[in-house]
Formats: structure tokens, C-alpha cells, sequence
């Protein structure tokens, strides 16, 4: 059996820690559906289409990007879309505020040191005769960077947990995905469900590790999608309870 277990929406749970900001967290802690709410209050033509530029606004995703990218530019124009992250930033705020506090930091002192001591360092570069600064990366590299932080607190408390079935080789770890678990698993549907039981704990105490590792709070819950089936061709989500 082969099954994965997918950190439950990685990078919008980071910007939302980092960040601080209270509105996406709030709908986080209290299980809210924003990708159907932003459908709504954006005007956006289907939730599928809320859920992509969500992702892509974290890392700040310009109004011409999506003017010209072949799955948005049919919705609307350039003005459209500006419109669109104008929104975004208005509703939540501190994003806005920390995209600009990640600029700031950079231009000033060159480089971005997060919570848990990783260091960016960048530089300006020649762009169409300008000297820029890369934005995207200065606003993708702290939310990607503490991610994988965060996947390693889960990583290393499974690999512990699964000790005992590690050992009589009934579970081999793949880890070939940077937001999820991958298992390749000697066992029945019905224990191997018991293990996604053991590895979603793992996710779900990131938090609590990550205060005992760094001495901080993690402002948002964790967890993970459970997927399991007979090949990576035929895996089925399963809720765990």
C-alpha cells in the first residue's frame, strides 16, 4: 500500500504565522471555507479559481501575471486583476503589512533571518536598465524556507512513532514530496489507516514541537490529508477520525 499524507494547506498556514495576520488566522482556527468565501467577496468566477490565486498571491503574484497567464487572463484584464489584489490585501491586512516589512528588511540589511534561524541574503539586479531587488523571492523564500521546517518537526515524530513497524520493515518511508509524508506500506487497507492515524498526530503536533525546539508559539494548528491505495495511480482520500 502506498499512502501520502499532505501538510493541510502548508503555505497559507506559514504566511499566516508569519505574518500574524488575525483574519487568516481566525479562518484557519475556526475551520472556515476562504476559498469559497473569497470566490464570493472577490467576485471570482468558481472556488478553484479563489484556491490558485490565493496560492499565488502568498508570494505575491503581480495583476500583469495574471492578465497574461492562460487559466486567468479570460476572467479579466490587468485592471481586473489589480482590482482583485487590491482586495486580497484589504482583507487581509497583515500580509500586506509583512510583504512590505520583507521588502524594507532587504533593502536595509540585505538579507531576512526567520524563526528558526535561516538566514536569505539577496542583491539587487540588473533588469531592463534598473536595478531591482527580486521580489518574489524576498516573499517566497521565508514562507517556502519555514515550511520545510515545519515538515521536519513532523517528519522526525513519525519516523519515532513508527518505530516498531520501521523495524519489521512493514513501513518504509519515501519522502519524495516537500509538503507531505509518503509511505510505502506491508499492510492492509485497515491497518494501514491506523498508520495514517499515527502520522496525522505528527502533523497536528507541530505546533507543540515547535514550542518545545524554538521556545515559541505557532499562531495556527497543523494537519494533514490522508490518501492511500494500491499504487500513486490509485490512491483515495480517507478522513481520519
Amino acid at each position: 500500500m502506498i499512502a501520502n499524507l499532505d501538510a493541510a494547506q502548508l503555505e497559507w498556514r506559514v504566511i499566516a504565522h508569519n505574518s500574524g495576520d488575525k483574519t487568516a488566522i481566525k479562518e484557519i482556527i475556526d475551520g472556515v471555507d476562504f476559498h469559497s468565501d473569497n470566490q464570493s467577496k472577490f467576485k471570482l468566477p468558481s472556488r478553484l479559481i479563489a484556491k490558485v490565486f490565493l496560492f499565488r498571491a502568498i508570494f505575491k503574484g503581480s495583476a500583469y501575471a495574471y492578465s497574461v497567464d492562460n487559466d486567468f487572463k479570460h476572467i479579466g484584464g490587468q485592471k481586473f486583476w489589480q482590482n482583485i489584489i487590491d482586495k486580497f490585501y484589504d482583507k487581509y491586512s497583515g500580509i500586506y503589512d509583512y510583504h512590505n516589512v520583507l521588502m524594507r528588511q532587504v533593502i536595509t540589511t540585505g538579507q531576512i533571518v526567520s524563526e528558526s534561524g535561516r538566514v536569505y541574503k539577496f542583491e539587487p539586479r540588473l533588469k531592463r536598465g534598473e536595478m531591482t531587488w527580486p521580489e518574489n523571492e524576498i516573499v517566497n523564500y521565508p514562507v517556502q524556507g519555514f515550511a520545510a521546517d515545519l515538515m521536519q518537526l513532523a517528519r522526525i515524530s513519525a519516523w519515532n512513532r513508527l518505530k516498531e513497524q520501521r523495524e519489521s520493515k512493514k513501513v518504509l518511508f519515501v519522502n519524495t514530496v516537500h509538503d507531505s509524508i509518503k509511505l510505502d506500506m506491508n499492510l492492509n487497507l485497515k491497518e494501514a489507516i491506523e498508520v495514517g492515524k499515527i502520522v496525522r498526530s505528527s502533523f497536528q503536533d507541530i505546533p507543540l514541537n515547535f514550542k518545545k525546539i524554538y521556545g515559541k508559539d505557532l499562531l495556527v494548528p497543523m494537519d494533514a490529508d490522508f490518501k492511500v491505495g494500491i499504487n500513486d495511480l490509485w490512491l483515495h482520500k480517507i478522513n481520519l477520525t
